[in-house]
């Protein structure tokens, strides 16, 4: 169980700005935040839901692409936690993808992996009393921002008209940091860490058509990932310091100054994340072009943890997931080149030293075609509802929209009149 004063402490607290309560966890909350496309139907990316047989985090289905896509997408998610609101914006994902003669493919991208962004203040202030004239009032506030991302090289391969393969391997890199501020009689007491990430990710697709083995149209889309080389964490501990001037930064001005400060104490773990993910989908259509799709989502750290730089003294053990999506997509070059997308999904984190805790969510979404080579807009919303969020005595709601824009162009492709 939690420490009781850890306890104590959070109930007189209040997330007043961040992406999500799950980022005071461990290392930060894992993005499962993809392109606009695929957060529609809240797939972890697998499924192909950007064009018919394409999903843009699925190699395995980039040879059917016509043209190479250059494409980004954004969040800005808002999340209420009993009566405090708060709202995020970031960089969800952005890759180029060139597909060869619908044959081979191979792809750039870059996307979070982790997010920390998220303060915990107190609501009022605290005394401390001396004597009848000698009073200190305080709070505290801690801050913690950054995180982990990952920079991926992709490569795709069609084996034969029913098989395709994917290989991809993500580098981690970022940092995050952590403050402590005890603020007293209006001046910050600073205690301050940082973290460096380091490591890799390799992750395997496969798709295959199923019709000609079970006489129904429907497309088995599955992937597995793994640490290749475990996320190694480097941790830097600076010394206290009294922030005399008030601008949070420690320099010349405070005490003690930044000359005379201690260098800080380094410790590095080369095993601190472990990281398995294992994704399974199958996409039905039917005469009418519509996809009815169900995918079954599994997330594992295995990792060591063996330092104590979390907000909160827990993290993100295992994460599975439902989803159950219905997309119709439109015809290119005609009237009817609109893609309606709509979804359902249930979730479950296992929480270490922490109850779990569940979610549940819906999605809708839209992608507009448009130009000669496929360019395409996707706007996408989410409502998730969690709840059992005992470490912040509270349940949490997030509304999430989301905007990608992919551009099309012949790369690769041998040029011809449209």
């Amino acid at each position: 169980m939690l420490n009781r004063r850890l306890i104590l402490l959070y109930i007189f607290m209040s997330i007043i700005h961040g992406q999500s309560s799950l980022n005071a966890l461990g290392y930060g909350n894992f993005s499962n935040k993809f392109h606009a496309s695929s957060i529609s139907i809240g797939s972890s990316g697998v499924l192909s839901t950007f064009k018919e047989n394409i999903s843009l985090h699925n190699p395995s289905t980039w040879h059917n692409l016509p043209f190479a896509v250059l494409t980004t997408s954004v969040n800005y998610d808002q999340g209420l936690i009993e009566n405090n609101d708060s709202a995020f914006f970031n960089l969800s994902s952005t890759s180029l993808i060139v597909p060869w003669r619908q044959k081979l493919s191979f792809g750039l991208g870059f996307s979070p992996l982790f997010s920390r962004d998220i303060i915990f203040e107190d609501l009022t202030n605290d005394q401390f009393i001396f004597t009848d004239n000698d009073t200190l009032n305080y709070r505290r506030k801690i801050i913690s921002s950054g995180g982990a991302s990952l920079a991926k090289f992709s490569l795709g391969y069609k084996i034969n008209e029913i098989q395709s393969l994917g290989f991809e391997y993500g580098t981690v890199l970022g940092s995050s940091r952590k403050s402590n501020n005890l603020i007293i009689n209006d001046v910050n007491h600073f205690l301050q860490e940082r973290d460096y990430f380091s490591g890799g990710i390799v992750s395997f697709f496969y798709t295959q058509l199923l019709e000609n083995s079970i006489g129904i149209p429907i497309t088995l889309n599955t992937f597995v990932s793994k640490s290749l080389k475990d996320i190694g964490v480097e941790n830097e501990a600076y010394q206290s310091f009294i922030d005399l001037n008030g601008n949070s930064y420690h320099d010349s001005s405070d005490f003690p100054d930044l000359g005379q400060a201690l260098l800080p104490i380094k410790r590095f773990s080369s095993s601190e994340m472990s990281i398995e993910e294992f994704g399974i989908s199958f996409d039905y259509k039917d005469e009418n072009r519509n996809h009815f799709m169900l995918e079954l989502y599994n997330w594992n750290d295995t990792g060591d943890h063996i330092f104590s730089s979390s907000i909160i003294d827990s993290y993100i053990e295992s994460f599975s997931k439902l989803n159950i999506g219905f997309v119709r997509f439109g015809i290119p070059y005609t009237d009817d080149r609109y893609d309606y997308k709509a979804g359902i999904f249930l979730g479950d984190y296992d929480l270490k030293n922490v109850d779990n805790v569940k979610e549940i969510g819906i999605g809708l979404g839209i992608g507009i075609q448009f130009g000669l080579t496929n360019n395409q807009i996707d706007i996408s919303y989410n409502y998730i509802k969690r709840n059992n969020l005992e470490f912040i005595n509270g349940n949490e709601t997030i509304q999430s929209f989301s905007i990608g824009l992919s551009l099309g162009d012949l790369w690769f492709v041998k040029r011809r009149e449209m």
